[in-house]
This record gives structure tokens, sequence and C-alpha cells, in this order.
């Protein structure tokens, strides 16, 4: 959401998450190092090899 250009204020409010929240976690993917960041692509990745094995199969 915030890579497509939404305001912080309308994640929040979408997600029903405080304000502070959102911030953190944009500070922290904003981090070159972010453990965070690691996490969701990997995420990602396993989600993107189980949609691949169950389109296939």
């Amino acid at each position: 959401m915030l890579e497509k250009g939404e305001s912080q204020r309308d994640i929040s409010k979408k997600l029903g998450l405080s304000l502070c929240k959102i911030t953190r976690g944009s500070k922290e993917l904003g981090k070159r190092n972010s453990a965070l960041k690691r996490g969701l692509k990997v995420l990602e990745l396993t989600l993107n090899s189980t949609l691949w094995i169950w389109w296939a199969a």
C-alpha cells in the first residue's frame, strides 16, 4: 500500500490499525537491512511458490 503511494492515514483507516503502528512499520521497511522487509519477501516467495504448485496440479 505504501509502495503504491497511499497515505499512512488511509492505510490506518483501511486496516483498523493505529497510525503509530503504520508509521513504525514504514520506518522499519525503509531501513537498509530490515528484518521485516526480509521476512515479507520470504513470505511473498513462499506464497507465490504455493500458488504455482496448486495451479500446476
